[in-house]
Order: C-alpha cells, then sequence, then structure tokens
C-alpha cells in the first residue's frame, strides 16, 4: 500500500466531485448517437482543457479527441504513456442506456487522479485521454484510431465500463442489398422481381441457420430498407447485419454460412444479392491478467468490493478488443447499484443516481491509483508488458 500516492489520487478526484458529476449530468441529458456527439466532445474536451491537458480535438474523427499531460520530467526517455479511453455515445432511441456517461466520467477522474500524483513528482508518467465515438452502433472508430498510430506511444490502455464487458466476443458486420425489378402490384405484378420477398427470405434462411449454430455464435439483422410504396414491387431492399464468434476463424466460417443464406434467398425470388463484410472486424478482447489483478488488489484498497465469479460472460461486443492486440489493456466492470439490464430504460434511468455516480467515482480511484503504481514500479510494468508480449496473435491490427 502507499498511502501517499492513494490520498493524492483520492483528494484530487474528491476535489472534482461536483464539476464530475455535472459532467456526467449534462451528458446524460443530452443523448447522441455515434457519429453525432458534438455536445459531448466538447464538454469533455473543455473540461480536460481546463485541466491542463494539451487537447487535440477532432482527433481522426470529428467527434473523437486526444488529450494529454506531462511534465518537463515526463519527456524523459523511458516515461511510461498510461491512456483511459473515453466512449460517450448514446443508444438509438433509448439515450444512455449503456451508460456512457458514467464510463467517460470514470475514465476523466481517472486521468484527473493519475496527473495529480505526477504534479506531484511523485510519479514519472504521461497521462493520456482518448475519446472513441460511436461505439454502440458499431463504428469501430477505435480501430480507425489505431491505424492512425494513436496507441503507437501508449504504454497500457485502461477503461471502466458500468456494466459487465469483461469477456466480450468480437462481431463483424455486413451489408446487404437486393435488387429486382420494380412493377406495379395490381396491374402487372409478374413483370416484377420483388426484392422485399428475397429480404424476406433472406431473413427467415438466417432464422433457420440460428439453430444449428453453437451458444456462443449469434447473428442479429435488420431490414434497413424495404421498399417506397405498398403498390410497387419493390426494386431495392437493404439489410444490416451483426455477427459475433469467440475467435476470427469462427467469425470467418459464419460469414460463409450467412452468405450462403443470402445467395440462396436472391435466387429462390430471382434477385440478385450484393453484400459486403466490413473490413473493420472487432478481434476478442485480451485481458491482461497483471493489469487485473493490480486493479483487484487497488479496489480492495479503496473499499471497492469486487465480484469473485469469473466465470460470468458477456456476449456484447466492443472494438477495444483490436486497441488489446496493440497495446496492454484493462476493461473492468463497476457496479452502479442496480439490478437492471443494461440497454434496458431502468439501467438508463439508474445511470443518473447519486449511487452511480458515487461508485464511478470509487472505481476510478481505483483505477487511477493501479495506474500510478503501475508507473512507479518497473517491475509491474515489465510484467504487465511480458504478459502481453505472450499473448500476441496473428489478429493484431
Amino acid at each position: 500500500m502507499d498511502l501517499t500516492v492513494k490520498d493524492t489520487v483520492s483528494s484530487a478526484i474528491i476535489l472534482r466531485k461536483k464539476t464530475l458529476r455535472d459532467l456526467s449530468h449534462k451528458i446524460w441529458s443530452n443523448p447522441e448517437i455515434g457519429f453525432q456527439e458534438h455536445l459531448a466532445h466538447d464538454i469533455i474536451t473543455s473540461f480536460l482543457s481546463s485541466e491542463n491537458f494539451q487537447v487535440e480535438r477532432e482527433f481522426v474523427l470529428k467527434t473523437g479527441f486526444r488529450a494529454t499531460y506531462k511534465n518537463s520530467e515526463s519527456s524523459a526517455d523511458g516515461c511510461p504513456n498510461i491512456c483511459f479511453i473515453c466512449e460517450y455515445d448514446a443508444a438509438c432511441e433509448i439515450g444512455h442506456a449503456s451508460g456512457h456517461n458514467l464510463l467517460t466520467t470514470a475514465s476523466l477522474a481517472a486521468a484527473i487522479g493519475l496527473k495529480s500524483c505526477v504534479e506531484k513528482n511523485l510519479i514519472n508518467a504521461e497521462v493520456t485521454v482518448i475519446g472513441t465515438p460511436a461505439e454502440l452502433c458499431g463504428g469501430g472508430t477505435k480501430i480507425d484510431m489505431i491505424k492512425h498510430g494513436a496507441f503507437k506511444q501508449v504504454d497500457a490502455a485502461l477503461m471502466l465500463s458500468p456494466f459487465d464487458k469483461n469477456l466480450a466476443s468480437p462481431p463483424a458486420f455486413c451489408l446487404l442489398s437486393v435488387t429486382g425489378k420494380a412493377a406495379h402490384y395490381s396491374a402487372y405484378p409478374w413483370e416484377g422481381k420483388n426484392a422485399l420477398d428475397a429480404a424476406v427470405a433472406c431473413y427467415n434462411n438466417i432464422a433457420l441457420l440460428r439453430q444449428g449454430l453453437k451458444p456462443n455464435w449469434m447473428v442479429n439483422g435488420i431490414i434497413t430498407n424495404g421498399g417506397a410504396m405498398p403498390n410497387i414491387v419493390p426494386a431495392i431492399t437493404e439489410m444490416k447485419f451483426w455477427l459475433r464468434a469467440p475467435s476470427h476463424t469462427d467469425l470467418i466460417f459464419l460469414q460463409q454460412k450467412c452468405a450462403a443464406c443470402f445467395v440462396a434467398a436472391a435466387k429462390a425470388t430471382g434477385c440478385e444479392a450484393q453484400f459486403n463484410f466490413e473490413d473493420n472486424i472487432y478481434y476478442p478482447m485480451i485481458q491482461n491478467k497483471r493489469l487485473g489483478d493490480l486493479y483487484k488488489n487497488c479496489a480492495n484498497e479503496v473499499g471497492l468490493e469486487m465480484d469473485t465469479d469469473e466465470s460470468a460472460t458477456h456476449i456484447g461486443s466492443t472494438d477495444m478488443g483490436n486497441v488489446s492486440q496493440v497495446v496492454p489493456c484493462l476493461d473492468s466492470a463497476f457496479n452502479i447499484g442496480t439490478s437492471a439490464v443494461e440497454l434496458s430504460e431502468t439501467f438508463r434511468d439508474d445511470c443518473n443516481t447519486e449511487r452511480a455516480h458515487e461508485n464511478t467515482l470509487q472505481a476510478a480511484t481505483a483505477l487511477a491509483y493501479s495506474a500510478a503504481l503501475l508507473c512507479k514500479d518497473k517491475e509491474k510494468m515489465s510484467s504487465v508488458k511480458e504478459e502481453f508480449e505472450s499473448q500476441k496473435t496473428s489478429l493484431r491490427v
């Protein structure tokens, strides 16, 4: 236990408790969907600027950002760079039902806590905060930032989620367009080739496919364009699918099965199917166990009770998995004091309570404390990097 470091972190976060609460509430009260998080972007970057971070607004994307803090000592060779990740998009129609207002607040609070240790010369470190838009809609913006080189100088990337996202499975995204031939239903429907029939057949084919899929393989889809007028045979329809599987190899195999469903539906209705599995595939999340153990120990020291059930999994998806392929990562969960299911209206409402905010700051204190100890102890950092190197896979971006 390092009382000086822990007290410094805790005091810095407590001092900004109201400011962080107001920031969280403002983001929660003004939900913005992926790629449209302009208000959240401005609120967060203004806060970081006021805390003397060097802020790059519209970093890589219009609503992305990167902020860094370092003092004169931080420029020395071998100085660790700890990155905290922010996500701040809301779910369509139901707002912040994934708690991204809390996720962002936790990352900001942790960054401030670590920065306070740098300011007081308790540690030598560079503090980075990266804002990644459009996580919920599958934007894959962390992948764009990896390609841009945003994580090249980062030694560890940390994030806290207000629900269990520790073991996310990787998805792929597929856009499907079916082309038929328009005709008037009441005059000469036999002249047409019904692209909507093809879309419905495609959806049914996928539904039948599901009974033969493994429990951790998932396919979800919607019809995004079903035609323009009820009395016209639709010439074009469009669909969107998300595919999930626990490994890249499984995902490719699942793509092949889905492709067969698409082609069969088009052939059965005399239409043509065009589909594209997008390049920004999410890779499996590699949790760095040594980072996780350090966080657990620090959480216990600040009075945060950790769930000991390591078998629980979450079948959601996150592009944080791609980050974990290029740098040691921790994406841990914290209890906001609710029994509600994520992406429900009740969970959304619970993400704006005082209890949720208190729990968020407590978890952020543990995360900042962990980061400070990591920076202070070269052996710990080396151990984390050694584990990361041993986990390298062919999937790295």
